[in-house]
């Protein structure tokens, strides 16, 4: 599309192998320019059967299908996909409305919001608190939003519901502080907060539990469940470098990994600042992917 300008975290793939792309205008940036913004589009990507083994075209087109916007003057925050439903969800940006998109009926629905107020602060500060992320858990999709609070959706209900639950934050930050990324280990759900604290849910018994700060900075914005059973996570400020630091379920220890640095002198020396993406391969490698102007993917081989 011509003016799918930005993705802001907004993929997913669904079982079949569709890739799901939300569009938007600049995001937190006070609603600047959504006035006059028709909507921010969900987009398709189909990949040929022969994907994987087609070399890298850096500019070749990727021709995928429009299917709407699922709300005007908004664009696309973050999306998740239900693998077994058959559906998309997804949020907003600036109102932070919920959203699903049946794959079958073709049919966007609005569901909510996790934030009817601007986050608290001074008068130019236009902003809502809206979660970065979703991840379904049995059928049931959940994020946070406004209050720092964490949001449930369950098919069998009418609208999406503000849980008691608060994500850990820094005192007297928890209306400030959001899930920025989400984990899961099959049954129990682990999540980073932009104050930077990593977090266990247990969606059974809705119980949160604090697992600390790995790193002395603001925002855990990767996770990953690797292959050896730890967790792998990338945080830090953004004008400071990022940090790679693993975490291990079963003894409850923080490994720090240091910098995202790849130094190959004298023919190329990379530093990472801000991460914007953090994936696992089928081979257990891990994938970064930079958000700066000019950026860079990053490969990490955890032992």
């Amino acid at each position: 599309m011509k003016d799918a300008n930005t993705v802001h975290g907004a993929l997913a793939i669904t079982s079949n192998g569709d890739v799901y792309i939300g569009t938007s205008l600049p995001v937190d940036n006070g609603g600047t320019g959504y006035d006059t913004y028709a909507g921010g589009h969900l987009l398709r990507y189909r990949p040929p059967p022969d994907q994987a083994a087609r070399p890298i075209q850096i500019n070749a087109p990727c021709v995928t299908e429009d299917l709407g916007f699922p709300a005007g003057h908004e664009g696309i925050y973050a999306l998740s996909a239900d693998k077994k439903n058959n559906s998309v969800y997804g949020l907003t940006y600036p109102s932070g409305n919920f959203f699903r998109y049946d794959i079958a009926a073709a049919k966007f629905t609005l569901l909510g919001r996790v934030a009817e107020h601007r986050i608290h602060g001074e008068k130019f500060e236009r902003d809502r608190l809206i979660g970065r992320a979703l991840v379904v858990s049995n059928g049931a999709v959940f994020t946070s939003g406004e209050d720092g609070a964490i949001f449930r959706y369950a098919p069998s209900v009418a609208a999406i519901e503000k849980l008691t639950i608060t994500v850990p934050a820094d005192p007297g930050r928890t209306g400030y502080n959001r899930v920025e990324v989400w984990a899961s280990d099959g049954g129990t759900l682990y999540g980073g907060t932009s104050d930077g604290y990593l977090f266990r849910f247990h969606p059974d018994s809705m119980t949160v539990e604090n697992l600390g700060k790995p790193l002395i900075q603001y925002r855990v914005n990767g996770l990953v469940l690797a292959h050896n059973g730890k967790f792998y996570g990338v945080g830090g400020d953004p004008d400071d470098m990022a940090r790679l630091f693993s975490y291990d379920p079963q003894t409850g220890g923080y490994r720090i990994l240091g910098f995202i640095d790849v130094n190959h002198r004298p023919y190329y020396a990379w530093q990472a600042y801000r991460i914007g993406a953090m994936v696992i391969g089928a081979d257990g490698t891990v994938y970064l992917g930079e958000s700066e102007r000019k950026s860079r993917l990053y490969l990490y081989y955890p032992d």
